[in-house]
């Protein structure tokens, strides 16, 4: 599993990958338009990234990644009131627990990677940051608790190389668990 966020220029670095012979499957929500979904997802798939719609394809990404394929997953998503929270860039954050199930549960070796753009047309530095065997885990740390722990830190020391490269609207602190009772009383 190749696991990066809203930064740099990921959009690039998966087509990039594919183009130089590192086929991967990537999660991501179709787009509103149909046909601009149609048409962006052919020209990913062209050349090896192939989109996996977001909602229900937890059995199919488990079977990929059983097949030795590669899943590369934007792993800085809010997860709303189901996700496990935790601190991300020193605010709490809710995150997916299926990034850190699919893998517990298929023994996926885990990669964080930023594709941080250095300024200039197609000029951009792969980072891997670090890599997680699940397979070698304690069994004290084969928690998703920890791996999302693991995953989220890796990607904060890639975006504190470059801050200006995150992509800071991108609504990752959403806080559903917050009342909402702040509202607008009636003048009467």
């Amino acid at each position: 599993m190749l696991l990066s966020g809203h930064y740099g220029n990921f959009e690039l670095a998966g087509f990039i990958a594919g183009l130089f012979g590192f086929p991967s499957f990537t999660i991501a929500r179709p787009l509103d338009n149909p046909q601009v979904n149609d048409y962006v997802n052919s020209f990913r798939s062209r050349y090896g990234q192939y989109i996996l719609p977001k909602k229900g394809i937890a059995k199919t990404v488990e079977e990929l990644l059983h097949q030795g394929e590669t899943l590369t997953v934007l792993a800085d998503q809010a997860a709303g009131k189901k996700g496990v929270w935790m601190d991300f860039m020193g605010r709490p954050a809710s995150c997916h627990k299926a990034l850190a199930l699919y893998a517990l549960t298929t023994k996926a070796e885990v990669v964080v990677v930023a594709a941080r753009h250095n300024w200039q047309m197609f000029n951009l530095t792969l980072d891997c940051r670090d890599r997680l065997s699940t397979q070698e885990l304690e069994s004290r740390n084969q928690s998703i608790r920890h791996v999302t722990a693991w995953y989220n830190q890796q990607l904060e020391q890639a975006i504190r190389l470059s801050p200006a490269q995150y992509w800071w609207l991108h609504r990752r602190w959403k806080d559903t668990r917050k009342n909402k009772s702040l509202r607008v009383k009636d003048a009467n």
